[in-house]
């Protein structure tokens, strides 16, 4: 039953894949493993109600269909984080794959029946070394290619935190919990063949990648800011050694410094809530580099947590006027920039120490 029910939901969302507008090429990457993970299921589907007797040229099939679920993972994860993997890069992943094929030849190769006796009966035959090949590949590649994914996401991250003022759906943090399940299915796989649990598993995997894929937006417009904010991407810690490198001198620092304080005090450009590193440097007349390496340096802050901490003082200034009053802390949050509770919540505890209705019941301005 767990092999239709997986079947179905794969069918399902590629056929929400192709009916979405705009896709995007993760979309088209989501839509094309979902339908790898249909023809796996499909396959030992087929196995298991004893139907693939009835079809024995499909006996063997299955062979590199373990192997390169690690491989779309993060295939897809290169699509959404970026920059996407080149034609070369594409086929030397699945190098592997086909090598797992070529290897099996002359499975293939054997009479129906006794490649019936093998695979539905378990009888000895001469291709344990190939059973063996198969499952170390597989796993080999599954806790790899997941390791790889955890990485991208945890530097996608801090890429992102430096380059948007708004995370909301940017931060992939269900790509991760993804990955760690699909670990979770390896060890499964790997301390037991029980097909209960490793495909009872994989539909819940298939349910929760539809759900977040479908729904994921994409996060960088073009591939021009994709490069851009890529380009930008540098680390928080900024020292000396760095400065000279980039070739921004204290001086030329010290005045985008002033300006860009000048600039968020008279237009209050962090109440725009989609604010990029990229827009304010082009509003400060310089380089998204030189923006970040100056936050950095004097503010001992990411752009992200730059502009976060000036909403959170403008909400502080706000609360306390009385064309406010009427207004929910939500609200309040939303006119500051914020677009989530979530993400207010947050930041205004780093900052204050405080919860926002504790601040607003200290003040008066709520009983």
């Amino acid at each position: 039953m767990f092999f239709i029910i997986g079947i179905f939901m794969a069918i399902t969302l590629i056929v929400l894949l192709i009916l979405k507008k705009n896709t995007s090429q993760a979309d088209r990457v989501l839509g094309l493993w979902l339908a790898v993970i249909g023809v796996h299921l499909g396959y030992f589907y087929a196995v298991d109600s004893g139907k693939i007797v009835d079809f024995p040229w499909l006996l063997g099939m299955d062979f590199s269909l373990p192997l390169v679920q690690g491989v779309f993972l993060y295939f897809y994860a290169r699509s959404l984080t970026g920059p996407s993997l080149r034609i070369r890069e594409i086929a030397l992943h699945l190098l592997p794959s086909l090598l797992l094929i070529l290897v099996g030849i002359p499975f293939y190769a054997l009479s129906a029946d006794t490649k019936i006796a093998i695979v539905m009966r378990g009888e000895d035959h001469a291709y344990e070394w190939f059973d063996w090949l198969q499952d170390s590949s597989m796993l080999v590649s599954g806790f790899s290619y997941s390791l790889a994914v955890l990485f991208l996401v945890k530097k996608h991250k801090k890429r992102i935190e430096n380059s948007f003022s708004n995370t909301e759906n940017k931060t992939l943090n269900w790509l991760r919990n993804l990955t760690l399940g699909l670990i979770g299915i390896w060890l499964v796989v790997l301390f037991s063949d029980n097909p209960v649990f490793i495909f009872s598993g994989v539909v819940v995997f298939v349910l929760y990648l539809g759900f977040y894929g479908i729904n994921q937006t994409t996060i960088f417009s073009s591939a021009a800011e994709l490069e851009n904010e890529l380009s930008s991407s540098i680390k928080d810690d900024v020292t000396e050694k760095q400065y000279k490198k980039s070739g921004l001198k204290r001086e030329v620092a010290a005045v985008i410094y002033a300006r860009l304080k000048d600039l968020m005090h008279t237009d209050k450009l962090y109440l725009e809530p989609e604010l990029t590193l990229g827009e304010l440097a082009a509003r400060l007349e310089t380089t998204p580099n030189y923006v970040s390496q100056i936050i950095n340096e004097y503010e001992s802050k990411s752009f992200y947590q730059y502009i976060n901490a000036l909403r959170v003082e403008e909400f502080l200034v706000i609360c306390k006027r009385p064309e406010y009053r009427s207004y929910t802390i939500l609200a309040m949050a939303m006119e500051c920039g914020f677009k989530s509770k979530s993400t207010f919540n947050k930041h205004f505890k780093e900052i204050t120490g405080k919860t926002p209705r504790a601040i607003l019941i200290e003040e008066s301005l709520v009983s």
